[in-house]
């Protein structure tokens, strides 16, 4: 190796001793003129080279876990990124701050992707904003409710493949809800919910095997209801008028966010109202 003094050193492993005195794996030893400052400063850069690299590619994965949404795309894993945004926004806001507080790239590029990020934060918190302390209610709470006109709606996405009836069953009886919403059931979950329509004569089912299945049970008169496929072709979603006991006509839409489903219908069942 040469030494940045122009030092000619016989070694190919070997340390460089605080002292200026090089050691090879073989025990021989060679004065040079390199300083062990000089490997201390060489692993800090690397080390800091490193760290860089590291927070480059964390801040353009949440670029791109924000962009990728803007998409009309209907592949599952670009409509996943609609969901987290407060973890992106997390994870886009440490990055940022550690970027800037370690960071030594003054660069363009660097403070392009900053930039970039930083717009990126504040979308996401804009996004994230109405569901927060921050933002206002959009229903005000009733002062005096009327039981008369007033209805409770539990809804219960039960994972297809969960077969814990009994627990949504104790659910239910705690809760004694008016309406019953029941989303990712199937023929089984439909056959064990069945004992529902004993208290809630008014019902629409339409359990499916690709995981948007549903089932409403109703104790208030639907005085319509239809089955409607407006997302994909094996999604439904349901529409119905429901009579308050006043008179009142209520009108529900009941749907499950869809994407291209892996597991098609082994056989389509059809609707069930009664």
């Amino acid at each position: 190796m040469r030494c940045h003094r122009g030092v000619q050193l016989e070694i190919l492993v070997g340390e460089i001793k605080p002292d200026g005195i090089a050691e090879d794996a073989s025990g021989r030893t060679c004065v040079g003129h390199a300083a062990a400052g000089d490997q201390i400063s060489c692993y800090a850069k690397s080390r800091e080279r490193t760290l860089e690299v590291f927070l480059t590619t964390v801040e353009l994965a949440a670029i791109a876990a924000t962009l990728l949404p803007f998409s009309r795309s209907s592949v599952w894993w670009i409509r996943f990124f609609d969901f987290p945004r407060a973890q992106i926004a997390v994870i886009g806001a440490v990055a940022l701050a550690a970027d800037l507080t370690f960071s030594t790239q003054a660069g363009p590029t660097a403070q392009l992707i900053r930039a970039a990020l930083a717009l990126c934060i504040l979308y996401q918190a804009y996004e994230i904003r109405p569901y927060t302390i921050f933002s206002g209610k959009e229903v005000q709470p009733a002062k005096n409710p009327r039981p008369e006109s007033t209805l409770s709606l539990l809804l219960a996405n039960v994972k297809m493949d969960n077969r814990n009836s009994a627990r949504l069953r104790e659910i239910v009886a705690q809760a004694d809800p008016d309406i019953i919403l029941v989303v990712e059931a199937d023929d089984w979950w439909a056959s064990k919910l069945a004992c529902f329509t004993e208290s809630h004569a008014f019902n629409v089912r339409r359990p499916q095997e690709n995981y948007y299945g549903m089932l409403l049970y109703s104790r208030l008169e639907l005085v319509r209801s239809e089955v409607r496929f407006l997302i994909q072709d094996d999604v439904p979603s349901i529409r119905a008028a429901i009579r308050l006991a006043e008179g009142t006509k209520v009108e529900i839409h009941c749907l499950h966010p869809g994407r291209r489903c892996l597991r098609k219908p082994r056989s389509p069942p059809s609707a069930t109202p009664s």
